[in-house]
């Protein structure tokens, strides 16, 4: 699997763009354009873009970018295709809204085949709205596995989703299901940065992805600790403060 592709589809389920008024209130605040000092080594994140885009979230660096400016920036990626289907980016932090929002505008609605490959064969499609939203409804540091800072997101605006080739989806059931994003995990586990995306499968289970960020590879199998955070993610969203509770429990359990 090509680094590039796990790139785009890692990028196409964080797709975000905001809303007109986040837009307006991030040219208000006069915000500064950030340079590579917020990047995040490749011994934490290999990805070049995405070292950059987690550098934003830890840093809490608010900016508004477009993308002359981050490929100008970011020399390593300026030869990707996939890049420049990016207009521009966000970050909105504490300070700047109530609850912090990341953000991406695309130059259209967005078709990717899934980057897993089986004999050469891409089994199915990546999807996404050129306009998704990503709130921040969780932060903190965790304990055990998850030693470390996490960023818990839930999807406000937009849509991607994964489907994948019936006949794959009836025979792995949820083990390759098809879902639509529902939720996004930013978080530290066994020592390594990962992302999740998550949403619910067509039968109505958890289906989560996990990115090794450092490795720039698929976890696959989903380790458990990282499914039982995906269940935990939707339960929060439906169940409002008891679900967070739950999320607290298996993040900030004692060591």
């Amino acid at each position: 699997m090509s680094r590039r592709m796990l790139r785009c589809g890692t990028m196409l389920l964080l797709a975000a763009a905001a809303a007109r008024a986040p837009v307006e209130l991030a040219a208000d605040t006069g915000m500064t354009r950030p340079g590579r000092e917020i990047l995040l080594p490749p011994g934490e994140v290999l990805d070049t873009f995405l070292g950059y885009v987690v550098g934003l979230i830890r840093s809490d660096t608010s900016a508004l970018l477009d993308i002359p400016y981050l490929l100008d920036l970011l020399p390593e990626v300026r030869d990707s295709p996939d890049m420049r289907r990016i207009r521009s980016l966000a970050w909105l932090g504490p300070g700047v809204v109530e609850e912090p929002r990341l953000a991406f505008w695309f130059d259209g609605d967005l078709h990717y085949p899934i980057p897993l490959s089986i004999l050469g064969y891409h089994p199915g499609s990546i999807d996404a709205s050129s306009e998704i939203e990503l709130r921040e409804t969780l932060r903190g540091r965790g304990s055990r596995s998850f030693r470390g800072p996490y960023h818990l997101f839930t999807v406000d605006r937009g849509f991607a989703r994964v489907t994948f080739d019936e006949w794959l989806d009836g025979l792995a059931g949820s083990i390759l299901d098809t879902f639509t994003l529902e939720g996004f995990a930013l978080l530290t586990f066994r020592g390594e940065w990962h992302v999740m995306l998550v949403g619910r499968g067509v039968h109505g289970k958890a289906v989560p992805w996990a990115v090794n960020l450092a490795r720039n590879k698929i976890a696959f199998p989903v380790p458990r600790e990282l499914r039982a955070v995906a269940e935990a993610l939707l339960l929060a969203e439906a169940a409002g403060a008891d679900g967070i509770a739950g999320l607290l429990d298996i993040l900030q359990a004692a060591p």
